[in-house]
Parts: C-alpha cells; structure tokens; sequence
C-alpha cells in the first residue's frame, strides 16, 4: 500500500533536522484565544488541552524535537476527540443550528484534509516550497482555531 501511494502522490521525504519556523511559531500562538474562550465559557478541559496545544506547537515550530513532535500530536488527538464529543453532545439535537454545525463540520474537514492529504501527497502543509507549505500550514492554524471558537461560542449561547 505504501509504494501504491508512493507512486501516486510522488512522495519523496526525509527526515532531517529542521530549523526553527518564526511564522509557524508565530501563528501557533492564536491557540492562546482559544485558551481564553475556553475560560470565559467555563470549558475548562477544553481551556487545558488548548494551552498544552499551544505550548507543544510552540515546541515542535521552535525546532520539532522528535519527542515534542510526538507529544504534540497527541494533544492535537485529544483537542479533537474533546471537539467530537462535544459536537455529538451538544448539536445533535432538535434545536441545532444547520449553519453553524454545517461551519464547524467544514473547518474541521479543511484542516484534516490540510494535513492528511496533504501529508500522503506531499502537498499543502508538505508543500516541497517552504513559503507554500507555511501558508497552509498557518492557515491549518486559523481556520482549525475559528472552528472552535464557533463550537464553543454556540455551545455557551445554545
């Protein structure tokens, strides 16, 4: 399967040690108004998970330890399932909104297909083009962060 990908995507990567990504960095830290939402919602796991998340993307932008890495992929593993257990609990109901739900759903779909695909592929956030790949990978940053913010918003004010 992975020479069947391979072949697709001409996937080419090699693991080397990466230099520090001031932008990377830099965009990682709109995590920290997810940190002050969560707060100001009284969502404190979801507060916990964004701090560690900003913390650890900090790390792994800064100069991607292996370990860090790790740990950061974790964190973004247990933002999503909060986020999945939250949507399932809080907006499959009657009085769902079909706008906001259909918002959240699509950003969430954007940053996995960013990432995924794109990591198949050597493309977007793998982009071979470093100003390419930071501009997807900042904007994975973005638009994964504002579809939080409209989770919690409407979770708050539902």
């Amino acid at each position: 399967m992975a020479k069947y990908n391979r072949r697709i995507c001409n996937r080419r990567r090699k693991r080397k040690n990466p230099k520090p990504n001031y932008i990377l960095t830099a965009t990682s830290l709109i995590f920290i108004t997810n940190v002050m939402i969560g707060a100001y919602t009284q969502q404190y796991i979801y507060a916990g998970l964004f701090a560690l998340l900003t913390v650890t993307s900090v790390a792994v932008h800064s100069g991607d330890p292996l370990v860090v890495n790790i740990l950061d992929k974790l964190v973004i593993f247990a933002v999503f399932l909060w986020g999945l257990n939250a949507f399932y609990h809080k907006w499959i109901s009657p009085k769902s909104n079909n706008i906001v739900s259909f918002a959240t759903l699509s950003t969430c779909f954007f940053v996995i297909w960013v990432y995924c695909y794109g990591y198949i592929c050597n493309k977007y956030c793998f982009d071979p083009d470093p100003v390419r790949s930071n501009i997807w990978h900042a904007s994975m940053h973005f638009v994964g962060s504002f579809g939080f913010y409209l989770m919690l918003l409407y979770i708050k004010y539902k």
